[in-house]
């Protein structure tokens, strides 16, 4: 059995890194902002960091952790509710108990401000958020012993820096996901001068604090980004290329908030010149290209939080707004360095469309978050198009013509097209495909889905030689129900679920549980090999989460959705549900567990491309037009017998 994620991790990380830049003055101050939640009451992870920061931590650099939001600590004792500590002789120090009204409270982030600020004496300053991020709008942090204002919105934690009456930080950043974000340099850029922050997902681990080591009085601002940059980028480097399954996300943008003022202008100018297309008709071209851009959220599914890269929806703006080029521009100069691991394109990673900022821009209109995430963008001091833009985007959307006739379709050989009108051209983006396999008045289960359509004229179609995924153990190979998400020239990227199970030995209790899986089927072979898997259904489905290693699985059942109808005209969920038990599910059996409850004898899975096998009742496709403003409409089932 391989060695344990987190001990690989922990020996990577007393590798040393490159040379800094200089500056005279004081030794650093690092203020630690570090909200437990259920990564340290479910995994220990920020007492792992607080062991790394003391172990890194050089002389004359002082070091302030204020820690809650954990209703259990493994490396500080007796918390209760929100603690101050000051680094002394290698341990932690308790110096006060802040009755700020929890980790949410922009008077806690205060609190640690104003003890760091007074001790550094003029020296160079970090501000570090630790734990959860949501982006822009929803913001940082998860409070899981508060029972309201768990997070701390970007608003707060401007009030809260304002307490710096003039004086700015030397750096901010935010071990945390997707807080690298147009908004968040321009909302913080009057408190510092460099913002260090993610655009994707974070590994479980997040940040190597042993970057700390070589960080000393003559380190300057942007150096100090750059030695964490190597260390965070280096140590996952080594250690996905020892093991390529437990792959995750993970990127890392340095940002230079001087220069964040000129990118507000340039993002203000290319809305300012959208705001006149929209008002002249041109919705359509506006939405679709915001469509195509690429999306940050969950660990599996793209544009879940409707975060998007900058320069790809620049680039995508290019043929309509010229003022996108300033944009282009501007982010060039804004971003000092961007670190995105694992570059191929694909929806298990997002570091191939890292570009250093991304940009919230709403799309899920029928989430019931949009309102709310609408009231908090109104909130942030944004540039006025920009803002404006924004605000009126779903409404303008909602308002615009859509494709709404029925989907029918021609069948020749392998080859569904569907005809479009002049009015459906117009709004036309896509042409996706489902295949489910048993009998409709009994149920029908998901096989395989793809969006590879080719656009002639007026006639979208798609081609589908009844292929399929196939999972085998050696013993039985059952089809493995999956959807490719991304192609890319070098591959095709699928996801799909199964039902996992595990053994504890000490409770004798097994534990099941629903993990997302990630296919990467190579173009020059065709062969097909697993990438990470992460359990579903978790509290946050947002990076920082420990990839599922097969090779710790007995059992894995591979669950076959379930077909429903669409309901609405407005779908951007697939047509399917996940069962919510494993009754009606393949067994596919790993390996089975030692005296130690330990998995041995695991067996070698193998992923492959097939026909659909005969039996199992008939199989059908069903066709799903999506328009450029994300409506989708769906055909009847086709019979492919």
């Amino acid at each position: 059995m391989k060695p344990a994620f987190s001990l690989i991790l922990s020996f990577l990380m007393l590798l040393t890194f490159t040379a800094a830049g200089e500056t005279d003055g004081e030794g650093w101050t690092v203020m630690v902002y570090m909200v437990g939640s259920d990564l340290e009451s479910e995994q220990g992870r920020a007492s792992e960091d607080i062991d790394e920061m003391l172990a890194a931590l050089g002389d004359g650099t002082r070091l302030f952790v204020l820690a809650g939001g954990s209703d259990k600590w493994e490396a500080l004792p007796n918390v209760e509710g929100c603690e101050l500590y000051a680094a002394e002789a290698g341990h932690l120090v308790r110096l006060s108990s802040p009755d700020t009204g929890g980790m949410g409270s922009p008077e806690t982030l205060r609190a640690l401000l104003e003890a760091g600020l007074k001790a550094a004496s003029g020296g160079p300053t970090a501000l570090i958020f630790w734990d959860h991020g949501f982006g822009p709008i929803e913001g940082f942090g998860d409070d899981i012993t508060a029972d309201e204002d768990a997070r701390l919105t970007l608003d707060e934690i401007s009030w809260a820096l304002n307490a710096l009456g003039g004086k700015k930080l030397s750096l901010i950043g935010f071990d945390a996901c997707m807080m690298a974000c147009c908004e968040t340099a321009h909302v913080l850029s009057p408190y510092a001068d460099y913002l260090l922050a993610s655009q994707s997902t974070e590994p479980p681990e997040g940040w190597n604090y042993s970057f700390l080591s070589g960080v000393s009085a003559e380190t300057d601002a942007r150096a100090f980004g750059i030695k964490a940059m190597a260390a965070f980028n280096g140590v996952y480097e080594r250690m996905y290329s020892l093991y390529p399954g437990d792959r995750q996300p993970y990127t890392l943008s340095l940002i230079d908030l001087s220069a964040a003022g000129k990118l507000s202008d340039a993002i203000d100018e290319m809305f300012l010149e959208l705001s006149t297309l929209a008002d002249e008709g041109q919705m359509s071209g506006i939405s679709s290209r915001r469509t195509d851009s690429w999306g940050f959220g969950r660990v599996m599914l793209a544009k879940e939080y409707d975060v998007i890269d900058l320069s790809e929806l620049a680039n995508e703006y290019l043929e309509i707004a010229p003022a996108a080029e300033n944009v282009l521009d501007a982010l060039g100069k804004c971003v000092v360095q961007s670190n995105a691991g694992l570059d191929e394109a694909n929806n298990e990673n997002d570091g191939g469309h890292a570009n250093g900022l991304s940009l919230y821009f709403p799309c899920h209109f029928g989430e019931d978050s949009l309102k709310e995430w609408q009231s908090t963008l109104s909130q942030l001091p944004l540039p006025e198009n920009w803002k404006s833009f924004m605000l009126a985007y779903p409404s303008a959307v909602e308002s615009a013509v859509k494709i709404t006739n029925p989907v029918t379709v021609e069948r020749d050989g392998d080859v569904f097209s569907v005809t479009l009108s002049d009015e459906e051209l117009e709004v036309f983006d896509r042409l996706k495909y489902f295949v489910y396999r048993g009998n409709p008045e009994t149920g029908l289960k998901y096989v395989y889905g793809a969006a590879n359509a080719v656009l002639d004229g007026r006639t979208a179609s798609i081609s589908y030689d009844r292929r399929c995924i196939m999972i085998s153990n050696g013993d039985k190979a059952v089809i493995l129900p999956a959807m490719n998400r991304q192609e890319d020239e070098k591959a095709v990227y699928y996801n799909t679920n199964a039902l996992a199970s595990t053994f504890n030995m000490q409770t004798f209790e097994t534990h099941s549980f629903y993990v997302r899986i990630g296919l990467e089927q190579a173009r020059a072979t065709n062969d097909i090999r697993l990438l990470a898997a992460f359990e579903s259904g978790s509290r946050f489905n947002t990076g920082k989460q420990p990839a599922i290693r097969l090779d710790t699985i007995y059992e894995l059942h591979i669950v076959s959705p379930l077909y429903k109808p669409p309901q609405t005209e407005k779908l951007n969920t697939p047509f399917y549900s996940w069962p919510i038990d494993d009754n009606d599910s393949e067994p596919l059996l790993i390996g089975h567990l030692d005296e130690n409850g330990d998995t041995s004898d695991s067996k070698t899975l193998s992923v492959y491309e097939s026909l659909l096998p005969e039996g199992d009742g008939k199989y059908y496709i069903q066709l799903v037009i999506v328009d450029a403003f994300n409506y989708e409409r769906a055909s009847g089932l086709i019979p492919l017998d």
